[in-house]
C-alpha cells in the first residue's frame, strides 16, 4: 500500500476517534469504529484504547517497529447525529465502498458541521419551554418561564465562552433558575408553579446520556471509561443539587430582608 495512503488511513483513524470522543460516545463504539477504519489498510497488529478524555491507537506495518498515537480530548458534549455519521463512513471504508480518500472528505466536513450557537441557544430555549409544557405547565408558567430559560441561556453560553468548569457551569445555572423563579412566584400578582419552572430549566443539564454510556461500557468490560463516566454522571447530579440547594438559601435569605 502507497505511503500517502497509510497516512490517510491513520488521519482518518484518529479523526473518527477524536470526534466520537468529543461526542460522547461509548469507549466500546469508539475502539471498533477505528479498528473497521484501519482494519481495511495494510497495517497489522492493530490495538485501541478508549478513555474518557483520551485514547490511545498503535499500528504496526510488516518488520517495521509499532506506531502508537496519542489524542487528549478536553472538550466533549452530546452529538448523537456525528456519531451515526462517523459510523456510516467507518463502515463504508470496511466494506470497500467509500474510498479513504473520500472518507477523510467526509469526517472533515462532519468535523466543521458544527451547529451556530445561534442554534444551539434557541434549541436549548425551546426544550426548556416545551419540557415545562410536558409537564402540564399553564401558560402562565410558559411566559414567565421565557427570562428565566433565557438566563440561564445565556449563563450556559457566557460559561463557555470564558471556558468555566462543566460542574460550576451547573452549580450557577440552577442557582440563577432558582433564585429568580421563587423571586417571579414572590413579586408578581399570578400563580405560578414554581417547582415545574425550576425543574425545566434543570432538565437540560441532566447528564442523562454519559450515564447511560457509562453504564453500557461497564456492561461491556470497559471498566475504566464505564466507571468514569458514572463519576462524572453523579456529580454533574451533585452540582446541580448544590445549586438549587443554595438557590433556596439565597430566596429564603432575601424574604427574610424584605
Amino acid at each position: 500500500m502507497p505511503e500517502q495512503e497509510q497516512i490517510l488511513y491513520v488521519k482518518t483513524a484518529l479523526l473518527a476517534g477524536e470526534l466520537l470522543i468529543q461526542s460522547n460516545a461509548e469507549a466500546y463504539r469508539v475502539e471498533e469504529t477505528v479498528q473497521h477504519i484501519l482494519g481495511a489498510s495494510s497495517f497489522k497488529n492493530i490495538h485501541v484504547n478508549a478513555q474518557t478524555t483520551s485514547f490511545q491507537m498503535s499500528v504496526e506495518e510488516a518488520d517495521q517497529p509499532p506506531i502508537t498515537y496519542i489524542r487528549r480530548i478536553t472538550d466533549r458534549t452530546i452529538n448523537l447525529y456525528r456519531i451515526h455519521q462517523i459510523n456510516i463512513v467507518s463502515r463504508g471504508i470496511s466494506d470497500g465502498t467509500i474510498s479513504i480518500e473520500k472518507a477523510y472528505e467526509t469526517m472533515l466536513a462532519i468535523r466543521d458541521s458544527e451547529y451556530s450557537s445561534l442554534q444551539i441557544d434557541l434549541a436549548t430555549l425551546l426544550f426548556i419551554l416545551l419540557i415545562l409544557l410536558l409537564f402540564q405547565g399553564t401558560f402562565t408558567d410558559f411566559l414567565i418561564n421565557i427570562p428565566i430559560a433565557s438566563l440561564v441561556v445565556l449563563i450556559l453560553k457566557a460559561c463557555k465562552k470564558y471556558n468555566i468548569q462543566n460542574l460550576l457551569t451547573n452549580f450557577i445555572s440552577c442557582t440563577a433558575a432558582v433564585v429568580c423563579a421563587n423571586l417571579a412566584a414572590q413579586l408578581l400578582p399570578v400563580n405560578i408553579q414554581v417547582d415545574l419552572i425550576i425543574i425545566s430549566c434543570i432538565m437540560p443539564l441532566v447528564p442523562g446520556i454519559a450515564f447511560t454510556n457509562g453504564v453500557r461500557d461497564i456492561f461491556r468490560g470497559d471498566y475504566a471509561s464505564g466507571f468514569t463516566k458514572l463519576l462524572e454522571s453523579l456529580m454533574v447530579g451533585l452540582f446541580i443539587a448544590l445549586g438549587t440547594a443554595a438557590g433556596l438559601l439565597i430566596v429564603k435569605a432575601v424574604s427574610v430582608w424584605l
